[in-house]
């Protein structure tokens, strides 16, 4: 399955429906400090959300200020200490998740929030930006993407899973 997997070229658009296609990211890193973003952009490149691994077992997602209760980014929870790690990103027109090597860390239905929120998540999503905020070359962290292989209609509600 390695040859399924991608590097991406950091601070470049990659076109991605994520709403039909699940997306997978392979990470591997030291506790080093560095932090790998990768951006949600829609058709026209806007911003749309974006998710935030710092290699130093801290992992949130930022969506924006006014998504986050006010806060910089939401927490990520049980992810698993695995020094590999491959993370699977699901969204919809009315929710999102992600998990971490097969276990639920982060989900979010659109309705429990503001609207303007809801609004914004509810957005398509067809393009990533992979950027990492240490600028290294090679970059740090160890990454790979790809898509998951697993059927998006398959989320139909949270509750379901």
């Amino acid at each position: 399955f390695i040859s399924d997997w991608r590097a991406p070229t950091l601070e470049k658009e990659i076109d991605y429906d994520i709403e039909t296609t699940p997306l997978q990211i392979r990470t591997w890193a030291d506790n080093d400090g560095s932090q790998l973003w990768i951006k949600f952009l829609n058709a026209e490149s806007k911003f749309v959300f974006s998710m935030n691994f710092k290699f130093d077992n801290v992992f949130n997602v930022w969506i924006s200020k006014d998504c986050n209760n006010g806060n910089d980014a939401t927490l990520m929870k049980n992810v698993p200490t695995d020094h590999y790690k491959t993370w699977t990103v699901y969204k919809s027109s009315t929710e999102m998740k992600i998990e971490c090597n097969d276990v639920e860390v982060w989900s979010i239905v659109y309705s429990s929030i503001s609207e303007g929120c809801h609004n914004e998540l509810s957005k398509d999503s067809s393009k990533l930006f992979f950027n990492e905020v240490n600028n290294r070359d090679p970059p740090s962290p160890t990454i790979f993407y790809r898509p998951s292989g697993k059927i998006q209609h398959e989320m139909i509600t949270f509750e379901n899973l």
